[in-house]
Parts: structure tokens; C-alpha cells; sequence
């Protein structure tokens, strides 16, 4: 969000950003619950100001905002709706694939169908599963791709002392953590393949993920990050990134990998399929199949060094040209405005 903010500010528009903060709790599943009392803080240049739930919808009502854009509005769905009465044009933001899985979300969605608000989506699975669970209009969805800042790897396969396998998310059961820890092992078991695992994330199955690993002896081949920044994560020191989830909207860590040059092996699932498919940076393996994970990232692991260089400039050129973040600013901004918004600038 801060992106497009900045993006948007660039081209003369007046942009806010208001972001939720949550109590505190010692709930592992904090992200599922909603507050009764949330507060708002509003961002921009000059200032900063804490705004509690009853505040914010005066300054909406003061300011006379011409677009609100919420993102995460499955749980902040209520501040959307009591700002009807101030803006015509709120749009939600829809990033991922939890109204699948979670009633709480389930219920968000509902209430965004039943005040017909517009949503704005980052991949065509979701809209496609919007469209299918819902029976929503095609004309309520607008997908716009992430837009991801193209990075240089400092450091060349040849350098890397082993070939490195990285698994990145939350871990939680849509993930798929401990599938990723089966298909470690049976690489780490081959003597005739030399890899390292790295898991970046932390999350409720962190327990089931290390007690995995003790039992099976694994801890001198899989190491664990933990929860790490964005700007933290060793893409550029990895070989391959691996990708298990059961569903996917539009995954960051495969982009963020790809922007590096860096290959993915992934679950056949549609988000996955939408950014890998007919790709040589990608291979889909068979869902919960130890064996076709483990031949997909032994393509790559047998792959020689000019292969590789071809396909990480393919990786490359493919978010240049699909998910470049100026590409989805203009988007973001040629959309509004061929809706008639009213743009403060």
C-alpha cells in the first residue's frame, strides 16, 4: 500500500494512509480476531495522528475525500460502511485466498458483497474464486498485478557453496509447512545430492515444524530464520525457492524469488499456476506427492550453469513486464480515473 501511496503521490494526487492497530494479545491466532475499539493512524509527509474509530469517520465526513481504498477490509469492513455517507467511491482491496478457509473472513466478504462496494484484486484466482463462491459480478472485480521492485543478486550459482532450498510464509496449516520438511528429507537422505533447507517464518505449526526436524535428524541440513523482513530475506543466496501451499492468490515470496533470477518448484494450485505456467523459472509439482516435488527441484539441481543464467534472466524480464510496480501505479490510477473519480490533486 505504501507503494501505490508513494506511487500516486508522484503524480500529483493527495494520498492518506490509514492503518489499523490491533491490541496487543497473546492469542497466536490474533490475526482471526476482530476488536470491537479499533484505532486508526493517519500517515502522510507532513504529520502524524492517532484517530480513534468515532474520529476517523468525522475526518472522512471533514475532509471531503474523494476515493477510500481499504485494504485488509475483510476485518476493517466496518469503517468502509460507515463511510458510505461521506465517499462515493470505496474500493476494497482483496490480496489473498482466506475466505476460503476461515468463516471469519467468509462473513467480511459477505458484508463487502451486501454494500456492493467495487473490490480490486492482485490475481486472477481470486477474482475467479470471488466470482465462483459469491456469484458476484464480473464488473464489481478489477485485477491489478502487485507491483515488485526488480533487485540484483549479488551472488552467482557458481558461488554458492551448496545448492539452498528456501520455503517462506506464515506457518500455518494453508501453508503446508510440514510437507515441505518431507520432501527436505528425502533430499537430505539422497548421498548423491548436497542441499540445504532454509524456512523463513514463523507461525501456530512452529512446534510441529521443529519437533519434525529433531525426530528426524534433520537440523544440520534445515535451518530456521524465523519471521524475517522483507528486505532480510536471502533470496539472492538461495538456489531455489519451494512453494507448498494449498492455495494462493498471487504468492510475493515466488515474485520477490523471481526478481532475483531465482527458479521455483510450487503447488499446482491456480495462483501458482497463473504466474509458473508455460515458464522455465517454474515447475508445478503433483499436490502432496513427495516424489514429484522432489523431481521437480532435482531438475533444476542437475541444471548446468548456462541454464540457469537463461532462465533467471527469463525470471527477470517476466516481472518487468507483468508485475512492474510503475505498471501497476498507472493502473491503479488510469482505473479511478476512467471511473469518473474525482482525483484530489
Amino acid at each position: 500500500m505504501a507503494l501505490l501511496a508513494s506511487g500516486l503521490r508522484a503524480k500529483g494526487v493527495l494520498v492518506h494512509i490509514f492503518i489499523l492497530n490491533r491490541p496487543r494479545t497473546k492469542n497466536k491466532h490474533r490475526d482471526f480476531i476482530q476488536f470491537d475499539c479499533p484505532h486508526y493512524y493517519l500517515f502522510d509527509n507532513r504529520y502524524f495522528k492517532s484517530l480513534s474509530g468515532i474520529l476517523f469517520t468525522r475526518y472522512i465526513k471533514n475532509n471531503n475525500y474523494d476515493i477510500l481504498l481499504i485494504n485488509g477490509a475483510q476485518r476493517n469492513i466496518e469503517i468502509a460502511i460507515k463511510s458510505k455517507k461521506y465517499i462515493n467511491n470505496i474500493f476494497i482491496a482483496i490480496r489473498n485466498l482466506r475466505f476460503i478457509h476461515y468463516d471469519y473472513y467468509k462473513v467480511g466478504m459477505l458484508k463487502i458483497i451486501n454494500n456492493n462496494f467495487k473490490i480490486i484484486c492482485n490475481s486472477q484466482s481470486i477474482k475467479n474464486s470471488l466470482e465462483h463462491m459469491f456469484n458476484m459480478k464480473k464488473n464489481m472485480i478489477k485485477v491489478i498485478n502487485n507491483g515488485i521492485d526488480q533487485m540484483v543478486s549479488n551472488i552467482d550459482r557458481g558461488k554458492l557453496s551448496e545448492f539452498k532450498v528456501m520455503f517462506v510464509g506464515n506457518l500455518r496449516d494453508v501453508k503446508n509447512p510440514i510437507f515441505f520438511l518431507k520432501v527436505a528429507e528425502k533430499l537430505i537422505k539422497d548421498d548423491k545430492l548436497s542441499m540445504l533447507f532454509y524456512i523463513v517464518g514463523d507461525g501456530p505449526l512452529m512446534h510441529e515444524v521443529k519437533q519434525f526436524i529433531n525426530k528426524h535428524d534433520l537440523s544440520c541440513k534445515i535451518k530456521l530464520l524465523g519471521k524475517l523482513p522483507n528486505n532480510k530475506i536471502p533470496f539472492d543466496d538461495i538456489s531455489l525457492l519451494f512453494n507448498c501451499s494449498i492455495s494462493e492468490g498471487s504468492s510475493n515470496s515466488i515474485l520477490e524469488s523471481l526478481t532475483f533470477g531465482k527458479p521455483v518448484v510450487a503447488s499446482d494450485n491456480e495462483g501458482n499456476r497463473e504466474i509458473l505456467s508455460e515458464s522455465g523459472f517454474g515447475r508445478i509439482y503433483k499436490n502432496n506427492e513427495v516424489d514429484s516435488a522432489v523431481e521437480q527441484i532435482e531438475y533444476f539441481y542437475k541444471l548446468d550453469d548456462d541454464s540457469i543464467s537463461n532462465i533467471a534472466n527469463e525470471a527477470k524480464r517476466f516481472i518487468n513486464t507483468n508485475y512492474n510496480k510503475e505498471l501497476m501505479i498507472n493502473e491503479y490510477y488510469d482505473y479511478f480515473q476512467g471511473l469518473d473519480c474525482k482525483i484530489k490533486t
